[in-house]
């Protein structure tokens, strides 16, 4: 499986020293230049920069792909492009937090993940803690939780993150009732 990421998780996961988790649940992530230039714009946070400044070997940047006029008035530069490549790669993993792009992702049949994807993947394999890594997130950056809860039709629940950008349909049923009794009800 080719994963690709978006800014985004690498953004979070930078900011909360937990970057170490992708290529042990991934092996090798890909991003397109678009992404890489983001990371490195002087307002980035300096340690994004940082990851691109000296990229380690599991981090592969590519050239961007051809990208199509309808993405690129969607979404934003980068998001575009990370769709385009994993569009490109059958049975490709899109790493991205912006609800508008996971549905143009879900929409055109690629399979994306965000960052709460990512950190609950992460606690089922025993790599970091959920409650801690969650409240690490939540309190040393700008993260944005929406998260609806099923069993509240129209109520956010934000203290709730399985139910973030559809993390239901990402995670595997057995996965669902570990990472969900982790959480108090």
């Amino acid at each position: 499986m080719t994963v690709i990421s978006d800014t985004s998780p690498l953004r979070y996961l930078s900011l909360i020293d937990k970057l170490e988790i992708l290529p042990r649940l991934f092996g090798r992530v890909h991003c397109p230049a678009t992404v890489r230039d983001e990371c490195l714009h002087q307002r980035a946070p300096q340690e994004l920069r940082a990851l691109f400044t000296h990229p380690p070997e599991w981090l592969i940047v590519v050239a961007d792909p051809p990208v199509d006029a309808a993405l690129t008035s969607a979404l934003d530069p980068g998001e575009a492009a990370a769709l385009s490549l994993a569009f490109a790669a059958p049975s490709s993993l899109l790493l991205i937090d912006e609800r508008k792009g996971r549905r143009v992702a879900e929409s055109m049949g690629v399979r994306a993940a965000g960052t709460i994807n990512i950190i609950a993947e992460a606690a089922v394999n025993g790599l970091l803690d959920y409650k801690e890594t969650i409240a690490q997130l939540r309190t040393t950056t700008n993260f944005v939780f929406t998260m609806i809860s099923s069993s509240s039709p129209g109520k956010r629940r934000s203290d709730h993150p399985a139910f973030a950008f559809n993390t239901l349909s990402m995670l595997p049923p057995m996965i669902w009732r570990i990472v969900s009794s982790l959480w108090p009800r």
